[in-house]
């Protein structure tokens, strides 16, 4: 897997709403073959559990001009143990290929 991963430590709070959104682009980014999971160009996040966005749908593969995604999601309450330091990254995994990021912005939602 390769990418880029921006720690959250210290900035992300528990039962909270957030947006995640980025404009990213992608050349060649091709799956590799017999390999399970998610091949291809994702967000990731990590630190109860690991998310990755698109959620449920297909990874981002191919060649395409800039795009804008946002996706929003809930931290567990506070006590929950987490099992990792909290982190946010723009991944491509067990693919082949480039991808570029921009304009990445996590922001906390108002209830």
């Amino acid at each position: 897997m390769s990418g880029k991963l921006f720690p959250l430590k210290g900035k992300i709070k528990p039962g909270t709403r957030y947006r995640l959104s980025a404009v990213f682009k992608l050349k060649n980014v091709t799956p590799g073959k017999n390999i399970r999971g998610a091949p291809g160009c994702y967000f990731s996040g990590y630190a109860w559990k690991w998310i990755w966005f698109p959620r449920g749908g297909p990874v981002f593969t191919g060649t395409t001009d800039w795009l804008f995604r946002e996706y929003e999601f809930t931290t567990p309450p506070e006590g929950t143990p987490a099992k990792y330091d909290p982190n946010l990254g723009f991944v491509l995994n067990r693919a082949t290929g480039e991808a570029w990021i921009d304009c990445l912005t996590l922001e906390e939602m108002e209830d």
